[in-house]
């Protein structure tokens, strides 16, 4: 029982320690282009939605076409080409950004989550 006590004690302190070392999100805005970053990952938007930079422990990990979204049309493809940028969530423990953009009776938005304790980020697209 005492070694089981020790073991549960010992993971408490890790997961204490896990948590002390989480950095709050933070993001910056400059027009329609964003910057969220939480201490291990770096993530770059354009003012056209595309994902132009993502950086984990500052080492790149897109090549230049980035991340991005693109639908395809009887005229051929096409890209997001965003008229708003909206801040849906910004506090410590997360960040969350909409691109919309309308073209006739079509609206699609692309959004973007970047979380504290995760080292990436969550995209999705409502069509």
């Amino acid at each position: 029982m005492k070694q089981l006590q020790i073991i549960l004690t010992s993971l408490l302190f890790s997961l204490s320690s896990f948590a002390a070392d989480l950095t709050d999100v933070k993001m910056t805005v400059t027009g329609m282009s964003v910057t969220m970053t939480n201490g291990k990952t770096t993530v770059k938007i354009g003012s056209d939605g595309k994902v132009s930079s993502m950086k984990f422990n500052s080492t790149e990990l897109l090549g230049s076409s980035g991340v991005y979204f693109d639908y395809t049309t009887s005229e051929g493809n096409k890209n997001l080409s965003p008229a708003k940028m909206e801040i849906i969530k910004q506090t410590g423990e997360m960040c969350e950004v909409l691109y919309s953009a309308t073209s006739g009776n079509t609206i699609f938005q692309q959004g973007y989550i970047m979380r504290n304790d995760i080292t990436g980020i969550y995209t999705y697209v409502i069509a």
